[in-house]
């Protein structure tokens, strides 16, 4: 079953119980904490305190939105990670895939180094077309699997967080990697990505192209190849972020401008017969007045997973999210 939820870092600018409050008003089920404000690594008492805050309203711990970054991350800062997701009562922790994505160069010195003339590689193994190295690749498998270890042994899941810069930014480079994991505590999160974006990174090394704008589509990126990608990393899901994004990716928008491509997401993921949430993940304007817009919204879509079927309402051909 599919539950709608909340991401706390949508409303980084409140306090964990004015969130409680709006998400427990908007009839939502559960709340991923986030790790950078709200409850912060390593502070057992704030966990504690969130945790009573948002079981008292009768909502659920959907997950602790970590910014663990394996690879990047000290290893021995897991276990304040642990720890803190363990007196949140989180089932699942939120973590990175490092700060490379599946197209850069691995070493990041490598950007500087990129030729304009378009040679295939560079010293130190650096490669232009072929993306992350085999041996950085490696290195994130064997780290998450030592982490993965330890969370088991607390019964808690890891899953990465689906992500432009990172090496979960397109579902081949995340299937590549999780099968490299090969661990049952594993998962990964999903939301519409684009997997052109960090190939359009500048080679003066300029951010990339709203590559790490979450929950919508870009203007062009068919909804079908989105679905598609969503059904491959079906037996991996652990939760969705939902949002919703203007053509354009310069504005938020209702997340019932994009209801149809929404119901077709929610139905696919509804068929694996686990338990998920559907976290809703930023609004327009930052504003908590419209969250219970997108939540009423989130839980019309969400009512009619049965009635749909699998492949829910049809599209048109070439249909992309984000109203232009």
């Amino acid at each position: 079953m599919i539950f709608p939820g909340l991401v706390s870092v949508t409303f980084r600018q409140l306090k964990p119980d004015e969130i409680v409050r709006l998400a427990a008003a908007a009839g939502l089920k559960g709340i991923e904490w986030g790790g950078d404000i709200h409850v912060p690594p390593g502070k057992s008492d704030i966990a504690r305190q969130v945790r009573r805050l948002t079981q008292g309203a009768g909502l659920q711990v959907a997950s602790y939105g970590s910014y663990y970054s394996v690879g990047v991350s000290r290893v021995e800062e897991f276990g304040n990670v642990l720890d803190t997701a363990g007196e949140l009562g989180a089932p699942i922790i939120r973590i990175w895939a490092g700060n490379q994505g599946s197209a850069q160069p691995s070493p990041p010195a490598c950007n500087a180094m990129r030729s304009i003339a378009g040679r295939q590689s560079l010293s130190g193994g650096c490669r232009i077309a072929g993306g992350a190295s085999e041996d950085y690749r490696r290195r994130l498998a064997d780290i998450t699997r030592e982490l993965a270890d330890q969370a088991k042994r607390r019964r808690l899941d890891l899953a990465f967080e689906f992500h432009g810069g990172t090496l979960t930014d397109t579902v081949d480079s995340t299937l590549a990697l999780l099968s490299a994991i090969n661990h049952p505590n594993v998962k990964t999160y999903w939301q519409p990505s684009p997997p052109a974006c960090n190939a359009m990174r500048s080679i003066a090394g300029r951010q990339s192209l709203r590559s790490s704008v979450a929950g919508g589509v870009p203007a062009g990126i068919p909804i079908e190849d989105c679905a598609e990608g969503l059904k491959r990393v079906l037996p991996w899901l652990a939760n969705i972020h939902v949002g919703s994004w203007s053509s354009d990716w310069k504005e938020r928008r209702a997340l019932s401008e994009n209801e149809a491509a929404w119901q077709r997401f929610l139905n696919i993921a509804a068929v694996t017969g686990r338990d998920h949430f559907a976290l809703l993940e930023f609004v327009c304007n930052d504003d908590p007045a419209v969250l219970g817009q997108d939540a009423a919204t989130l839980k019309q879509l969400l009512a009619g997973l049965r009635s749909l079927g699998e492949e829910g309402p049809k599209l048109s051909q070439g249909h992309s999210l984000g109203a232009g």
